[in-house]
This record gives structure tokens, sequence and C-alpha cells, in this order.
């Protein structure tokens, strides 16, 4: 078997070497179930970035201790670049293996060709042989599909003008303008013109045209093209690799707001000259606004809510646990988020302002804004992984009451702490979840906290019952209140001769107390894509 193993390892190695070399940094092994030799992980992380440059498909190999087919899923949101591509999830533990598919990859593979996969890994006797067969096998039910290979360099010029819309000496000026920039920016910038897209959506049309002409530069394939079909009057702009980061939702509306004017108007050479500065203002843009290193303390009180001694006892325990857990745990807290919504609000502070430690930035942050009584929490790196939403659902309910009553500083510490209680305990191998039990809490514990949470429910209820009859009271201006109901009575017309009470049922409610070892759902997050383009986790809620 071992003689197996080495011979799939010399033809990986062979394959290699007559593939176009790769940038150290891009990874698709992550054996955290230490299942694999370094070097067969380092074979194994080289062959399956042959998918990427091949095909656009990120595959994915994954060991883990708690891994189930949720792991799966969640991981390759994680760690992917686009949405075309499949994970290989195997527990350590037990040696159960899951496979997760997204995108193109959904409609390729049958569940056939999963069967298949699934054997190929099986089948074999270690989790070397057995990953290096998956990848293998893969590769030839790609090949039987004849699925279409992306060049590994540019086929075309950066602008191709096929419906004739500019003159030579236009064409000339424009793509010496559009080298320039891609040149300077190390990211392809180009224009493509049709008569038409042959039936296809604008979308699939530019996509493909991107992909299977070898357009995008670096490892990444960074880049943006504009397509223009004639027959349907309609315009694209395709993105990839770090154009999807530069070029957001509102950086495309701002872009086409000032071309597509032009565009009616017949003026092609402006239309498109403005798109190409447009693209290298806001890629420029893009790679100067993220930090190598956090620029602001990991407490901002710009909504002065904490004392000085306040500030400074929960700014040491937010450094302390940060420095331990090599993971910023930040709070910030405005008077207002200017008109963003909160989630997008502190995505973009996190990471506008460089926050984050490692490679993948980890950190969470609790951002508290006064003017729309809101807060959120925003996840990132590894932390996405370790503060689940049930850890999220758990610590709004240790915390909310403190922001009820406005104890502030109780109330940031209650949230510090539980980010250290829970990202060691994650850490450990044991990530809270709370149907599955695996936060270790005894029985008196958890009925503390159905005792704490029903008290916290009655308070709240009791707050905004007081905020919404406040606000009723300040509309009725010339109404007096009155001591008593008798100026309500009319006189004599009720009298009472007798009275007396009769039981009519009773009725028992019963909480199931689940134990440490019920089973259910694993936690997991649910992940979003914010403005800037990276994948966050997190949750918000009223106070």
């Amino acid at each position: 078997m071992k003689k197996i193993i080495n011979l799939f390892l010399v033809f990986a190695i062979c394959l290699l070497s007559v593939t176009t070399a790769f940038a150290a940094g891009s990874k698709y092994v992550y054996d955290d179930g230490s299942m694999l030799p370094e070097d067969v992980e380092s074979v194994l992380n080289q062959v399956a970035r042959t998918f990427y440059k091949d095909y656009g498909i990120e595959v994915f190999i994954a060991t883990n201790r708690g891994i189930d087919e949720k792991y799966a899923e969640h991981k390759f949101d994680r760690e992917n670049s686009t949405d075309d591509g499949m994970m290989l999830a195997v527990n350590s533990k037990d040696g159960e293996a899951y496979i997760y598919t997204s995108g193109r990859m959904d409609g390729l593979l049958s569940d056939s060709d999963l069967n298949k996969l699934h054997k190929a890994y099986e089948n074999e006797e270690s989790p070397s042989a057995g990953m290096t067969e998956f990848l293998a096998k893969l590769s030839k039910i790609l090949e039987s599909k004849n699925v279409k290979k992306i060049p590994s360099e540019r086929q075309k010029p950066r602008l191709v003008d096929d419906a004739d819309l500019l003159t030579t000496s236009e064409e000339e000026r424009l793509l010496d303008k559009l080298d320039e920039i891609s040149e300077r920016q190390q990211c392809d910038v180009a224009v493509v013109t049709v008569n038409s897209t042959n039936g296809k959506t604008p979308q699939a049309f530019a996509d493909d045209y991107y992909d299977y002409n070898g357009y995008g530069m670096g490892e990444g394939d960074d880049g943006v093209m504009l397509v223009i079909s004639m027959e349907e009057r309609d315009w694209y702009v395709t993105t990839y690799g770090f154009g999807i980061k530069a070029m957001t939702d509102d950086a495309l509306d701002e872009m086409a707001d000032k071309f597509t004017s032009y565009l009616t108007k017949g003026n092609y050479y402006k239309a498109f000259s403005i798109y190409a500065e447009c693209c290298d203002y806001y890629i420029r843009q893009a790679k100067n606004s993220r930090l190598s290193e956090r620029q602001k303390p990991r407490l901002i009180d710009d909504a002065d809510l904490l004392t000085t001694s306040e500030e400074e006892r929960l700014l040491d325990k937010l450094d302390e646990i940060s420095e331990k857990q090599l993971c910023d745990v930040a709070v910030v807290t405005v008077n207002s988020t200017d008109g963003k919504t909160l989630q997008d609000f502190a995505d973009y502070y996190y990471y506008s302002n460089g926050y984050g430690m490692g490679e993948r930035d980890n950190g969470v942050m609790l951002v508290f804004s006064m003017e729309e009584c809101d807060w959120y929490v925003t996840t990132y790196g590894f932390v996405i992984q370790y503060i689940t939403d049930d850890v999220l659902d758990e610590m709004k309910i240790k915390a909310k009451s403190h922001l009820s009553n406005a104890n502030y500083y109780e109330a940031f510490s209650i949230y510090a702490e539980r980010c250290d209680d829970y990202i060691t305990q994650a850490k450990n191998g044991k990530p809270y979840d709370k149907t599955g039990g695996k936060s270790n809490r005894d029985n008196d514990e958890i009925l503390v906290d159905i005792g704490s949470t029903t008290f916290i429910s009655v308070v709240i209820a009791l707050i905004v019952a007081f905020c919404v009859t406040a606000k009723l009271k300040a509309e009725l201006k010339t109404v007096a209140p009155q001591r008593s109901a008798s100026n309500y009575q009319r006189p004599n017309s009720l009298n009472i001769t007798g009275s007396h009470e009769t039981f009519l049922f009773k009725n028992v409610s019963k909480v199931k107390i689940q134990s440490s070892s019920s089973g259910g759902r694993s936690g997991g997050s649910r992940t979003h894509r914010s403005s800037s383009g990276r994948s966050h986790g997190g949750r918000g809620g009223k106070f």
C-alpha cells in the first residue's frame, strides 16, 4: 500500500511540474484533525490547486474531530473565493467522510459521480491514499464530461471591439489606457463589444468570455470586464478575484451612473474611458483601504457610555483576552451609523480599521449604536466557526438586561468573557451547541438560566410597554390623570348583591431539560457577504 501511495505522490509531483507555478499562500487542505503527514498535505494542496487553475473550481479537503454535513458546507463557505467548488470533509475521530458541492459542481456531478468519489476515498486503507484517490477520480470524472478548461494565460487583448463601435485611433488609445491600468494595478481591466450574446444572458456571456479566454491576473485571476451587446442593447460588468472586492455593488452603481448616459448617446469611447478610470479608482481605493495593522484600540467609546475607570478596566480585559486567544475581541459604541444598517456599519468598521489577528484577520466585534437603539456582533476568520449562532443567542440573553438597564460596563464585560469562554471551548474540541449539550453545564445551571431568561423576558416586556405608554401619554396633551375610577362611574349604576369563587381548572407547564448527552443539530453559523466582498458571520437585535 505504501508503494501505491508513493506512486500517487510521484504522479502528483510530475503533474505539478508541467503546470503553471503558483504563488505560496493558497490553501486548499486543512488538516486540523492531524490525519496527514506534512509532506503529503503539501502535495495534496498543490494537486487541489490545479482544479482551480484548470476549471475555475475550488476543491477543498478538511479534517477535524467535529465534522458533519453542516461543517463541510460552512467550511466551504468560509474558505472559497468563488461559489463553484466542493469540499471533502473527514471526521478524524470516526473516519466518516462528507462531500459538499456548490455552484457549477451541483450540476456537473450526479449522484452516481458522488458515490464514486465516496468509494474512491473509503476503499483505501489510509486517509492519505483515500484523499489522493478522491482527487484522481474527480479529475477523471471532469475529463469524461468534457468540462472546458480555463487557459492559464490570457488569449485575447484587453479590448475586443467585434461590434466595431470605435475608430482605429480610439481603439489604440483605449487599449493603451486599459493595458496601463491593468499592469499598474495587477488586475485585468477589459472591454468587449459584440453584436449578440447568441442567446445567452449578458451575465452568462460575460462570465464565460472572461473565464474561457483566460482573463485575470495573478493567482486569483483578478479582473474586471465590461461587455456590450448591440443586438440586445445590454451591458454587463463581470468581476473576479480581487475585482469582486474592489468593485462593490455601490461602486458598480456609481460607475454605471457615470458612463451609461454616454452609451445612450453613442459616445462609446467616452463611456469606455470613464469605465476604465472608475475601475482604476475603485481598485486603488480597495487596495489602500485594507490596513495591515489595527489602527484603533479594541475599545472605542464614541457614545461616551463608560466612565474613565470603566474604560481602562474594560480595555485591559479586551487586550488580555485578545492576546491570549490570538483573536481581536473589540467593543465599539457610536451615537449613529450615519444611515447604514448596523450590519454594514460593523463589517465596514472592522475591515477599514484593520481589526483582526493572524493571516485570516481573526476577530469579533460588538458595535453598539445609541440613535438606532441597536447592537450587532460581527465575526471574521476562525471566529465564525467558534462564535456560532447558538453562542450569539446565549450571549444576547446574558447581556441584554444589562444593556436595557444602561449597565453598559457589565454588559460589555459579559460579552468579552463569553467570547473568551467559547473560543477556548471550541479550540478544545467542544464548541457550544444549545441542542447538543456541549457547554457541559449541569441541570442546576440550566434551571437558573431558565429562571433568568423568564425574568429577563418580563423585564424586557415591561421596558417595551413603558416606552409605548410613555409615547401615547405624551400625545394626550389635554387629558389630566384621575386618582380613582369614581369619576368615570355613573351614579347608582352598579349594585353587587353577592359574590363567590368557582375553581375551573389547573394548568401545569413542563420544560424538558436536555442532558449533556442528548443529540441535536450542530451549532453552525450563517454567513453573509459584506460590501467589501468578504464573508462575515453575526447576529443583531433590539434592546
